[in-house]
């Protein structure tokens, strides 16, 4: 089997050796590369069809992209805080004044 096809992700330890085989054995094939290489021509053919929900889908997904990595960065801001100290309790944040 070539480097190029062994699969180093935490979840191919969750699966058994037969389910791993074949996983493997899919990508060294070449077979799931190409199933999604159609798989995005018809996507695309399908969104090139429907600009408007092409558009919409956009706004969707940026909407939600930017909402998740704003609670995110509030819920890394906290862990910051509380890293540094700055949350102990003789102490406050500046904006709890």
């Amino acid at each position: 089997m070539p480097p190029s096809a062994k699969i180093s992700l935490p979840v191919m330890d969750l699966l058994s050796s037969d389910a791993r085989k074949s996983a493997t054995s899919a990508i060294s094939s070449g077979s799931a590369i190409r199933l999604s290489g159609v798989c995005s021509i018809i996507f695309a053919l399908l969104l090139m069809l429907n600009p408007l929900a092409a558009a919409v889908g956009l706004l969707w997904l940026i909407a939600v992209w930017a909402f998740v990595f704003g609670i995110l960065l509030i819920a890394l801001s906290f862990k910051l805080l509380r890293h540094s100290g700055a949350l102990h309790q003789s102490q406050k944040p500046s904006f709890a004044t």
